[in-house]
């Protein structure tokens, strides 16, 4: 399917939402995006395009947990096999695509983002990912950053247990075998054992 008439509405949607208040930047996220970069970039060109990388199985987990979570409150019956594998092949199709095209879009404009690297110093991320946009990034803006990160640390009020076996009977390294190609081609690290 072409999905360029979809990346024509979008941007028109855009352009009407910021009519009235002067045309500024938009920020886009949505992990479809990453099946579509070449029709994103012709639609945004000029766009600064930020790909983030982490542990498909860590993405997947999050995702087939919470998609389960909510399904618990709309049906009486989950089917906790069929939203596993419609993630697991829905990531792999997403992320396939998006090694096959990351080489297509401008080194100039684009950052790849590693989720590790991103933990462990998000102000650096931040700051590369401003001087490739060309945004001012203020010391009055970089305290305020750095004091909301310090305020809402990982895991300060709870977390998620997650468990692929228990919950999905699932297998890690079995899931990641079907990714074994995104690990070759980014610098994504395991984190679900």
């Amino acid at each position: 399917m072409d999905h360029r008439p979809v990346y024509q509405y979008l941007k028109q949607c855009l352009q009407v939402l910021t009519f009235l208040t002067g045309r500024k930047r938009w920020l886009l996220k949505c992990l479809q995006h990453m099946e579509q970069l070449t029709v994103l970039n012709e639609t945004f060109p000029g766009a600064t395009i930020i790909i983030n990388h982490r542990d498909p199985v860590a993405s997947i987990q999050s995702a087939i947990t919470g998609v389960a979570y909510s399904a618990r409150i709309t049906r009486t019956k989950v089917r906790l096999d069929q939203i596993a594998d419609y993630w697991i092949d829905r990531y792999e199709r997403l992320l396939r695509a998006c090694a096959r095209d990351r080489d297509t879009l401008d080194p100039a404009r684009t950052v790849d983002v590693y989720f590790h690297e991103l933990m462990e110093d998000p102000m650096k991320i931040v700051g590369e990912i401003y001087s490739m946009a060309d945004l001012p990034l203020s010391e009055g803006m970089r305290n305020w950053m750095t004091d909301a990160l310090s305020a809402r640390q990982r895991g300060k009020n709870g977390q998620i247990v997650y468990n692929l076996k228990r919950d999905f009977g699932l297998d890690a390294a079995e899931i990641r075998k079907r990714f074994a190609f995104y690990f070759d081609r980014f610098n994504a690290k395991a984190e679900v054992k």
